[in-house]
């Protein structure tokens, strides 16, 4: 069958006689789903939010979303033509024999962009009650914009969208209670979010909103903090033509905003929800205390995220695409188990969890042979993570030992190599288009687009020509930055020294070569 002849995913693709009985290898809507009236509110409509809030809260049956792209129109069309409607696939086993498992997401009962189509957004939340607004807007998007300084007409940036949704909904329906689930991989994300709400309040935007709404604020709406865990590598644009058209055979139709995922999901909250909490733990999310959720989250972040953090720059360093092939790679899996489990787990505690396990799981989980996930997608933006992701365990580990943590070290030093500029030209960013910017270059003579929010700081000073003592003082400015890693790196002994050594012998012998001699380091 010719995939251009394959029907569209829609709703009344899923009225046809016979649709549920030939598709009974998948979990489909509940012939309910589509009458659930809309309670929530979406911002960010990416792979990673479909493939996991929006996964637990369609198998919750707990109410509709309105669904928000900030700056793309792309996705928002695409699923509106679909319906609202999407297919997940759980991916897992071998190579040779790929395990599939099929459900369709019915939760979404709008998709709108906000450049294009904010009246709509305004007027959609001026007549709906919300109880629940969720949001993944990156690492950088959920900090304030300070040059988002008009109330009138779309906020430019994400935080100030959703203060100004917050806005109308007290405008319109002064007694709602409303949660925000922040979804991004931010240490504190609920906090930060709420601390950005109220900077477009208190600071941006002061003057132009009624002194009323701080107070509503204040008592009607309430910022958990939340962890959410699973890989999800596989949204438009990250998924080849040909595992597309695969997927699109085996269902027997056509499905532009598909999205493939890990079989493993976890979602820890805070247990602070405004007004009537849903009943997130029929669904296995875990409603916990602050600290609870803190310990998941620094494990989350630090062992997870902080070896993809170690693996992914080193996997572009050798040209190697996928992080499945990286962490069997014999160079890079030794160096990242020897990170993991001698220098971030090995002073980590978490109640109510075994963290040598979860670490165990997430290296396996890395090696998932039907996980398509790019080095160059994970290495996006690492200079804003490290200070969540490296540096807490390069501290921690010091505090307990008096040493310095050879791997971690390491691992900053690769991160620097990895954002040193080349020339400037135009390369592909991590959202599939072409740009212009300042491009790196691998150790195979492949250049890349360095897509990170530092490129024009960094990345213009850090360059490939120059000498070792001409680095040596834009290396000891990039380690004294607090904004990069919260602390002045040269505060901790040696370790600035440490760092800066192994980015000499990157940059001088090649990342094996150093590779192959950390094998002697002592730990």
């Amino acid at each position: 069958m010719n995939k251009t002849s394959l029907p569209l995913l829609t709703k009344s693709l899923l009225e046809r006689d016979g649709f549920y009985e030939s598709h009974a290898f998948m979990e489909l809507p509940e012939p309910h789903a589509f009458q659930l009236p809309v309670k929530c509110l979406q911002i960010g409509i990416g792979g990673y939010i479909r493939g996991h809030a929006d996964c637990f809260l369609d198998m919750l049956s707990y109410g509709r979303i309105i669904a928000v792209q900030p700056n793309s129109a792309e996705i928002p069309q695409l699923l509106q033509r679909q319906d609202g409607l999407y297919t997940l696939v759980s991916v897992s086993g071998t190579d040779e024999n790929p395990d599939y498992g099929f459900r369709i997401i019915s939760i979404i009962a709008q998709a709108l962009a906000a450049r294009t189509q904010w009246d709509e957004v305004m007027s959609l939340v001026s007549s709906t009650p919300l109880e629940l607004i969720i949001q993944v807007v990156t690492e950088n998007g959920i900090k304030a914009d300070k040059s988002d300084t008009c109330f009138d007409g779309c906020p430019k940036s994400a935080i100030g969208k959703l203060t100004k949704i917050l806005y109308e909904q007290w405008r319109h329906f002064p007694d709602a209670y409303i949660t925000i689930l922040d979804t991004d991989n931010v240490s504190d994300n609920g906090k930060v979010a709420k601390e950005s709400v109220y900077t477009m309040v208190d600071d941006l935007w002061r003057g132009q909103l009624d002194s009323r709404f701080q107070p509503w604020l204040d008592e009607h709406v309430t910022f958990p903090i939340s962890l959410c865990d699973r890989i999800v590598p596989g949204g438009r644009g990250r998924i080849t033509a040909e595992k597309l058209a695969e997927f699109w055979q085996l269902l027997g139709y056509r499905d532009e905003c598909l999205v493939t995922a890990e079989p493993f999901k976890m979602w820890v909250i805070e247990d602070r929800c405004a007004g009537k909490k849903p009943d997130f733990e029929r669904i296995g999310v875990k409603l916990v205390s602050e600290s609870t959720v803190k310990a998941y989250e620094d494990m989350k972040l630090q062992v997870l995220n902080g070896a993809h953090t170690s693996m992914v720059h080193a996997g572009c360093l050798l040209g190697i695409k996928f992080i499945k092939d990286t962490i069997v790679h014999p160079l890079i899996r030794p160096y990242i188990e020897a990170l993991v489990f001698d220098e971030v787990v090995k002073f980590l505690e978490v109640p109510e969890a075994d963290v040598i396990q979860f670490a165990s799981d997430a290296i396996a989980r890395f090696g998932n042979r039907q996980l398509e996930h790019t080095n160059y997608q994970v290495a996006m933006y690492g200079t804003e993570k490290v200070k969540d992701r490296l540096v807490p365990s390069i501290i921690r580990y010091i505090k307990k030992t008096g040493n310095v943590p050879q791997m971690l070290a390491f691992a900053i030093a690769i991160l620097l190599r990895y954002v040193t500029g080349f020339k400037q030209g135009k390369g592909i960013n991590t959202r599939g288009n072409e740009v212009e910017g300042i491009l790196g270059i691998n150790e195979r003579g492949e250049t890349y687009l360095i897509d990170d929010p530092r490129s024009t700081t960094i990345s213009n000073a850090l360059r490939m020509n120059l000498s070792m003592a001409e680095c040596e003082p834009i290396l000891d400015g990039i380690l004294s930055d607090k904004e990069i890693f919260r602390v002045n790196l040269h505060n901790y002994g040696i370790l600035a020294q440490t760092i800066k050594g192994y980015y000499h012998q990157i940059k001088e012998n090649g990342l094996e070569a150093t590779l192959e001699n950390l094998k002697n380091v002592d730990l």
